[in-house]
């Protein structure tokens, strides 16, 4: 049926632009953002018949609307932040007001995350313009259902505007953009899975942000190169060079290296790839959008001279890299697979303490110890009655504590003349666990 054929492919087309925007927003890439808004615009008016204007054309950054119909009274903030906080902080914006005293309404429309959670709060109105969140707010899935509901010559014209505004390609199977997909969220996988083996066994995150299924899906072959470049470059290089002992400037080769310091016995297979292999891949990618030489000998390097169409292009960088990772994965998990991690998180716990023990034993000499014990030993007690027990000056005591406050001790408001003191809770397990040690005695919980 040609109904069900449009929906899937309206349904599609909508949430690879929400992907698009929720990946750009990670990347700090907001362009797409002024985009949809338009694209909302238009689309609204489609589907609902509004005479939607964009509210910067006749006043420029308006605060809190982007889009305004005169004729039907409705103003729209159109957003990829779907969060009551940004709800009201928009229904309390100034401007608000001169449309509430016009008998306006106010729609948010999220393009990015479902908001179906937001419809059933309550929110602060101040200038009581007619916000009804149960109706009021439009995310990808209220659209989608009333796209569904249209006659099938009005759903027939959004589809035939979906297919104008994106250009047909993205439905199609065989596509680029499916094809950049499939390779993204494998990719991802294999990335998201070496952090949590590199979290586990060497607490480190060796990708600085975090990274959904979509990252790599680009609308263009520039932009998916673009996108693996970037991939490349949120690689945690400072603490890889750490492991490898050699400062390397290229992340990839900073990971190649670590890899390779980590598991020489079973990187024999990567090193080869690396050098014959990802080499060009790399140069490939960093030249992708000057062509310059280094561009046009790895095309050479990748046996990509006789096929060198920008999606062979991709398709090869894509699988390489694929490749790459797929084989640092099957590194790291044969080199930790088993590993006892217990053993190592007690090994980590004890490394702590010994720290601690250090730092407590250089803060802590004979004229403050036996304040420590009693302030330990009571769990909290008032600097005052401290004071009073070991008949000093106030103003003395404090003195003595002074250096231990900045670490080991805890401290909060009594009254005006008085401070409850407690040990900071960082440091109260190693005090149990070498009471001995630091006061003497036998500790008792």
């Amino acid at each position: 049926m040609n109904r069900q054929t449009y929906y899937n492919e309206i349904s599609e087309w909508l949430e690879i632009l929400s992907n698009r925007i929720k990946t750009n927003g990670k990347l700090n890439v907001l362009d797409l953002n002024i985009h949809a808004e338009t694209f909302y615009r238009d689309l609204l008016n489609c589907v609902y018949g509004y005479q939607f204007e964009s509210a910067n054309v006749s006043n420029a950054n308006m605060a809190a609307i982007d889009l305004v119909d005169s004729a039907n009274k409705l103003v729209i903030q159109v957003s990829s932040t779907a969060t009551k906080q940004k709800i009201e902080s928009t229904l309390a914006k100034d401007k608000i007001s001169d449309y509430a005293a016009k008998n306006y309404k106010i729609k948010f429309v999220f393009i990015a995350d479902e908001a179906q959670k937001l419809r059933s709060d309550k929110y602060s109105n101040p200038h009581k313009i007619y916000f009804a969140p149960q109706e009021d707010i439009v995310d990808k899935v209220k659209l989608l259902t009333s796209i569904s509901q249209l006659s099938f010559d009005s759903f027939s014209n959004v589809h035939k505007w979906f297919t104008m505004e994106f250009g047909g390609v993205q439905n199609a199977r065989g596509s680029s953009w499916s094809s950049t997909y499939h390779y993204s969220a494998k990719i991802i996988s294999k990335i998201n899975t070496i952090n949590i083996l590199t979290l586990k066994n060497l607490f480190l995150n060796i990708w600085l942000k975090d990274l959904d299924g979509y990252f790599l899906t680009g609308n263009s072959s520039t932009d998916t190169v673009l996108r693996l470049k970037s991939l490349f470059e949120i690689i945690n290089q400072k603490e890889l060079n750490k492991i490898s002992g050699v400062n390397s400037e290229n992340s990839i080769e900073a990971l190649f290296n670590a890899v390779t310091v980590l598991a020489p016995d079973l990187s024999i297979d990567l090193n080869t790839f690396y050098h014959k292999t990802m080499l060009p891949t790399i140069a490939c990618v960093n030249g992708f959008l000057e062509k310059n030489e280094s561009y046009y000998m790895s095309i050479g390097a990748l046996g990509l001279f006789n096929d060198n169409s920008e999606e062979s292009i991709v398709d090869c960088i894509m699988n390489n890299s694929l490749h790459f990772f797929s084989n640092i994965l099957s590194i790291l998990d044969s080199l930790w697979k088993d590993r006892d991690y217990t053993k190592i998180e007690n090994q980590v716990s004890n490394g702590m303490h010994s720290y601690l023990l250090k730092r407590i034993k250089r803060l802590i000499d004979d004229d403050k110890r036996e304040y420590i014990k009693v302030i330990f030993d009571r769990k909290s007690i008032v600097d005052v009655e401290l004071a009073e027990m070991f008949s000093s000056e106030l103003i003395e005591l404090r003195k003595k504590l002074y250096e231990c406050t900045k670490d080991i001790l805890s401290y909060d408001y009594y009254d005006n003349f008085s401070t409850q003191l407690n040990i900071s809770s960082v440091y109260s397990k190693t005090f149990e666990l070498y009471y001995s040690e630091i006061f003497g005695g036998q500790y008792e919980s």
